[in-house]
């Protein structure tokens, strides 16, 4: 994928995902696609009592079929729209997609682990 087609969106050189960083000093939160590895995080801040009271749609108790199904389909235009900006020629002005491919919040540790922090979805 050209720079071009991916800006602002930065690729991970370890994992060639791509994610969107927060400017200074928010510079640890990063906004990624969806992750199937999300599951057991998802189900954990969906039954805290905080968070579910507040919201009206996710059921309660959020199980593990729910967070699967949820994932299921919002990563697949997420993936759509990352195919979409790569399919463009690196000579080709900036392309306009129908969407953003990046939508969970996660906080990028001083270890370097990423701790999942909501959906901006």
């Amino acid at each position: 994928m050209s720079r071009t087609q991916l800006h602002p969106l930065q690729v991970n050189p370890t994992t060639g995902e791509l994610y969107l960083r927060l400017p200074h000093p928010f510079d640890n939160i990063i906004i990624t696609p969806p992750r199937m590895s999300d599951v057991p995080s998802i189900i954990e801040v969906l039954n805290d009592v905080k968070v579910y009271q507040t919201l009206c749609g996710p059921p309660s108790p959020y199980l593990e079929r729910h967070a699967v199904d949820w994932l299921n389909r919002v990563t697949k235009p997420s993936g759509e729209l990352i195919r979409e900006l790569g399919d463009v020629s690196p000579r080709c002005s900036p392309k306009v997609v129908g969407g953003c491919p990046v939508r969970i919040l996660r906080e990028v540790r001083e270890d370097g682990t990423e701790l999942f922090l909501g959906d901006l979805g």
